[in-house]
C-alpha cells in the first residue's frame, strides 16, 4: 500500500523500533471508492441470508465480545478508544 501512495509509514518517536501508519489522501479516496462495494459484499454474504431473530443474536454476540475487548486491563481498551500512549 505504501509502494502505492496509499500510506507512508512514519518512525515512531516513543519506540524507536516502531512505525506509525499515516492514511494518505489517496488512500482515503481508495477507501470510499471501495467501500460501497465492500458494504454490499457483506450485505449479499453476511446479513441477508440471515433472519431477523439471527442478526439479534448476531447482533448480541458483536455487542458482548466488543464489551470484553474495551474491558480495562484487556489490551484493546486502549485501542477501542483509539488513546495510544505509544507506538511500541
Amino acid at each position: 500500500m505504501a509502494e502505492r501512495g496509499l500510506l507512508i509509514r512514519e518512525q515512531c518517536p516513543e519506540a524507536p523500533r516502531g512505525a506509525v501508519v499515516v492514511l494518505t489522501e489517496a488512500g482515503r479516496a481508495a477507501i470510499a471508492m471501495a467501500t460501497p462495494r465492500r458494504i454490499a459484499h457483506i450485505r449479499h454474504w453476511l446479513i441477508d441470508p440471515l433472519t431477523a431473530d439471527q442478526l439479534d443474536v448476531l447482533a448480541d454476540i458483536s455487542h458482548t465480545v466488543l464489551e470484553r475487548l474495551r474491558a480495562p486491563g484487556s489490551g484493546h481498551d486502549q485501542e477501542a478508544s483509539g488513546d495510544h500512549p505509544s507506538c511500541g
